[in-house]
């Protein structure tokens, strides 16, 4: 496998026999994947981990003698967080670079901006981190979990824990709105009751009307849909303030990792829930997890987005193996197949209708050191609620699509 540099700057020189679009690699002697990892900007806390996987995902198989007998390379530029660098990325790694296939994006307002370019390209697209759902695209494969596999399961354990009033926090864009959406389906489903709700852009990090709005309120407990570095100013406050409700979270910990990052107990009494905690005691993500520390030591984290990046490259590997070739629809048929990996979490299949993984929920609960204490694991979760039919192994080809994204129900 190249060095972190060298994959970084595969050229398209290199890349002069591959024609085409939505080809992939074609007659060349590798196998070229697009990593879209954000390494700069405000999701860099997410996507540095996420870079970091896809690397070890590519030198283990290129370990176990590539694919096809071919060399697997990646062409890794950052997008840098921002969504119009991310279209010109995108169009340059398919349009010049002829990628076999693209992997990565972390904000929905990054992934929204390349997957009109996706489409109409016919790219085979694998987006990792957990996200608000809706998504039905012939070409994209979703390896993170949605609101129905994490967010409903949390939102009943906090109802049957600690009550019905919940307090509402959520970043101000399509992440935050249509999750914090689920909240609300989720207290409506299980008995439980908005007690207030706020939105707050990105950069924002001063709560201190928000806090004493909570403590007007008092709620039974808080759910928290903050993203990324500035609202992680949030938890400090609160506990300066001594505000000391019980928390729940399908961002924090797993994703955002402030329980690695944050002076305990600043996290302490907060209730995370996801498909991946680097934390989850098994021998097979013990191992998984000695692995990429050894390779990496100056990792914070192994978050969701970094284990969901590494399933979609071993889970491409087994759909090519399976297809016998690179040719992106037939991988794509071979996706649609049911293909499985055998991850450092348990087995994941694809489900064929809707691109998303079959996926579990963990619900841990933090320490006052920032220790996890796992409460309850809720198996084989399938992705529903899209707001109309998803059956895109039935509904639609390769070549004559269904290509749109449907908010959740």
């Amino acid at each position: 496998m190249k060095s972190s540099a060298a994959l970084a700057t595969v050229t398209s020189a290199g890349l002069a026999g591959c024609q085409g679009l939505g080809g992939g690699g074609g007659g060349s002697d590798e196998i070229v994947l697009g990593d879209l990892s954000p390494r700069t900007g405000a999701m860099s806390v997410y996507g540095t981990p996420m870079s970091k996987a896809a690397e070890l995902a590519v030198q283990e198989i290129n370990d176990d003698g590539g694919l096809l007998g071919r060399e697997v390379v990646m062409e890794a530029p950052d997008p840098q967080s921002d969504p119009q660098v991310s279209q010109d990325i995108v169009s340059r790694l398919i349009q010049q670079e002829n990628v076999d296939a693209l992997f990565g994006m972390v904000s929905s307002a990054n992934r929204e901006s390349i997957l009109p370019i996706v489409t109409e390209n016919s790219q085979l697209y694998f987006y990792p981190a957990l996200y608000e759902g809706g998504v039905c695209n012939e070409y994209t494969f979703i390896t993170g979990p949605i609101p129905n596999q994490n967010v409903m399961p949390l939102v009943e354990y906090m109802v049957d824990e600690f009550g019905p009033n919940c307090y509402l926090l959520a970043a101000d864009y399509e992440f935050g709105q249509i999750s914090a959406q689920w909240v609300r389906r989720g207290l409506d489903q299980y008995g439980g009751d908005v007690a207030g709700e706020e939105f707050f852009p990105l950069d924002v990090s001063n709560f201190s009307s928000t806090i004493n709005n909570i403590q007007q309120e008092d709620p039974d407990w808080i759910y928290s849909l903050l993203v990324g570095g500035a609202h992680a100013s949030f938890f400090g406050q609160a506990e300066s303030s001594g505000l000391d409700y019980p928390m729940a979270s399908s961002v924090q910990v797993g994703s955002s990792y402030e329980h690695k990052t944050l002076e305990p107990p600043q996290l302490s009494n907060l209730y995370a829930s996801f498909d991946y905690f680097e934390e989850i005691k098994t021998e097979q993500n013990q191992s998984f997890v000695d692995k990429f520390y050894d390779q990496y030591p100056d990792t914070q984290y192994i978050n969701q987005q970094a284990y969901g990046q590494y399933i979609a490259y071993k889970m491409y590997a087994n759909a090519v193996e399976e297809a016998g070739t690179v040719e992106q629809s037939e991988v794509g048929q071979a996706l649609e197949s049911g293909v499985s990996i055998d991850g450092p979490a348990g087995n994941w299949e694809m489900d064929p209708a809707t691109h998303h993984l079959v996926n579990s929920a963990h619900i841990a609960q933090v320490e006052e050191d920032h220790s996890l204490n796992f409460i309850e694991t809720i198996e084989n979760r399938e992705p529903s609620g899209f707001n109309g039919e998803c059956n895109l192994d039935t509904e639609s080809t390769w070549d004559d699509p269904v290509a749109t994204n449907i908010m959740p129900e």
